[in-house]
């Protein structure tokens, strides 16, 4: 039996997923069947389409980066932007993910998920590193 071809939501459910500051969502990615046949965003205003289309039993590449300032890229399958965000982007603080309303084959899941800070935590955890091992290298030496 092939994949479904019929709607895998039914009507007034949705799948996506929520990027939060504190309680507040800043940026989401979902698929809303009422509202069109493509995924669309939401980065503190209105939702807009990609131009990635909703397909059952179909798997998505799908990255955020913050750019700094109110500026992020995204990819979403074969969609890909840059936007100036009309949210708070710069302290994102959780991950939300929703499925609700669920048809047949209209499950969500990864595969593989990753969430790499941003490169001045990244350097911060670095350098307090180097500079511990730093201290402990040269207290050997006594």
């Amino acid at each position: 039996m092939g994949p479904a071809t019929s709607n895998p939501v039914d009507a007034g459910g949705n799948v996506g997923l929520s990027l939060f500051s504190g309680a507040t969502p800043e940026f989401t990615v979902e698929y809303v069947p009422n509202n069109s046949t493509f995924w669309e965003l939401n980065d503190g205003g209105s939702d807009f389409p990609t131009t990635q289309a909703f397909a059952a039993n179909t798997p998505l590449l799908f990255s955020f980066t913050y750019n700094g300032g109110s500026s992020y890229s995204y990819t979403l399958g074969s969609a890909t932007g840059t936007n100036s965000a009309t949210a708070t982007i710069s302290d994102l603080t959780a991950v939300n993910f929703f499925s609700t309303g669920q048809g047949p084959n209209g499950n969500f899941g990864f595969n593989n998920l990753s969430i790499v800070p941003e490169p001045s935590t990244l350097m911060m955890v670095m350098s307090s590193g180097l500079c511990g091992s730093f201290y402990l290298r040269r207290r050997r030496r006594k």
